[in-house]
């Protein structure tokens, strides 16, 4: 089966980064940064951004990705922040876009974006960030990313569902539901709050007064 010219530009860029040989040729390079900034109407852009992310010195060209989060292609927005956060370890320097994500700004949630900001916040203080991830938490979005909001926050506080010492049975009582949704929440499917999510809910609020108050 014939691999399309992003598919071979990737796998090379991919292997190279294991192996250090067979690199990306500057020349090679340069045509996935000019697709980035310049692709054809309708190309979906995920797999050049990875390229991008495995090449030797594609960190050169971040410039390029941070384009992309601000762009109208969401995909791409979201493919860019994940190289820039997860392959080049710059987390720091993304954090109001981190934020603008949780907040649904991006039209959508990915998968990652929860993980980085529960990793970020496991070793750093940051009360905005947290302060998103809670409101996701206590939010009325779609099951998986109430259910990603809450596993960051398991991380973020370095705690596990086990370790909250609490029956971890799904709360019977639907007006502890309630009062964390929206007064519409009874008509989207929402993800079933534990006890020990409960619990750990309440230590990023207590962590989130502590760090708004400037008490650590």
């Amino acid at each position: 089966m014939n691999m399309s010219r992003d598919e071979y530009l990737f796998n090379k860029a991919f292997h190279a980064s294991s192996t250090g040989v067979d690199k990306l040729s500057q020349d090679e390079l340069l045509e996935v940064v000019t697709t980035l900034q310049q692709p054809p109407a309708g190309q979906s852009l995920g797999l050049l951004i990875r390229t991008l992310g495995y090449a030797h010195s594609g960190i050169k060209y971040k410039y390029v990705l941070e384009q992309l989060l601000d762009g109208s292609d969401f995909s791409a927005a979201h493919m860019a922040l994940y190289v820039l956060c997860n392959y080049w370890d710059l987390t720091t320097q993304y954090i109001p876009q981190i934020i603008s994500f949780l907040r649904g700004e991006k039209g959508y949630i990915e998968y990652f974006v929860c993980p980085i900001a529960g990793t970020y916040l496991a070793s750093h203080t940051e009360p905005e960030l947290l302060d998103a991830m809670i409101q996701l938490a206590e939010s009325n979005k779609g099951i998986l990313e109430v259910q990603d909001a809450y596993e960051a926050l398991y991380t973020a506080l370095h705690v596990a569902p086990d370790d909250m010492e609490m029956n971890d049975d799904t709360l019977a009582d639907q007006d502890v539901l309630a009062s964390s949704r929206s007064p519409d929440w009874q008509d989207v499917p929402t993800y079933a709050i534990t006890v020990s999510d409960q619990k750990v809910l309440a230590k990023a609020k207590e962590r989130l007064h502590r760090e708004k108050n400037g008490s650590g």
